[in-house]
C-alpha cells in the first residue's frame, strides 16, 4: 500500500505547445506510451480501479485535505491510498481488456520528473531511483474514446508527503512561469474524469 498527497489538473484537448515548451525548462524524462484500463462502473469519482501492466490497482480518494494557491493557479490537495495486485492468469487479463464497456482504455504519453526531498528541498533524481521522501511531476497527453485530454500533476509520498508536495509545487512554479492559468474547476483526478465521461 502507498499513501500519497496529490494535485492534478485535467483539461480537454491536446497538450498545448506552450506547455511543452514550459516543461522543457525541467528537462523531463519521456516515458513509454502506456495504455491503462479503468473500471468505469463506479458510482462516483472517488475510487479509481485500473488494469496496468499485469496488475490491478485500486486507488480510493481518502479526503480533500486543503487547497493550493499560487498567483492565479488553484487546486485541491487530495489524499489517496493505492493497492496493487498481480494478475496471475494471462488469459484472464486478455478477457478483461476485451470488454471496453467495463474496462475503458486510457492511453497516456507522459513527461515526468522525480524529486527527492530527503534534504528538505526538491532535488532532481532519475525516475528509476527509489526515494523515501519524494514527489513526481507529470505532464501528459491522454486519449479516451477518441477524445484528447491533457494533465499536469504532482504526487508526493513519504512521512511528510503534504509538505513535500507544497515544496515541490512552489519550487516548480517559482522556477518557470506557467504559460496559462490552472483553475480550480480543472483540479480533479482520473477517477472523476472516467466517471464524468460515462455520465
Amino acid at each position: 500500500m502507498l499513501n500519497s498527497f496529490e494535485v492534478r489538473w485535467i483539461f480537454q484537448g491536446k497538450l498545448p505547445d506552450n506547455m511543452l515548451q514550459w516543461v522543457e525548462t525541467f528537462a523531463p524524462e519521456e516515458q513509454s506510451i502506456r495504455t491503462d484500463y479503468y473500471f468505469n462502473k463506479t458510482e462516483n469519482g472517488t475510487l479509481g480501479i485500473k488494469l496496468r501492466e499485469g496488475s490491478i490497482q485500486m486507488k480510493p480518494l481518502l479526503k480533500e485535505v486543503g487547497h493550493f494557491t499560487f498567483n492565479d493557479h488553484k487546486a485541491k490537495i487530495e489524499s489517496y491510498s493505492k493497492w496493487s495486485y498481480l494478475v496471475q492468469d494471462n488469459q484472464e487479463w486478455s478477457y478483461m481488456i476485451e470488454e471496453p464497456e467495463t474496462w475503458l482504455p486510457v492511453t497516456k504519453s507522459r513527461l515526468m520528473n522525480k524529486y527527492t526531498l530527503a534534504g528538505g528541498y526538491p532535488d532532481r533524481v532519475e525516475m528509476k531511483d527509489r526515494v523515501e521522501q519524494g514527489c513526481e511531476m507529470e505532464l501528459s497527453n491522454i486519449s479516451i474514446l477518441n477524445k484528447d485530454f491533457w494533465t499536469l500533476a504532482f504526487e508526493a509520498y513519504g512521512k511528510e508527503a503534504e509538505v513535500n508536495l507544497q515544496k515541490t509545487l512552489r519550487y516548480v512554479f517559482e522556477t518557470s512561469e506557467l504559460p496559462q492559468v490552472l483553475p480550480f474547476q480543472n483540479s480533479f483526478g482520473y477517477a472523476q474524469l472516467i466517471h464524468d465521461i460515462q455520465h
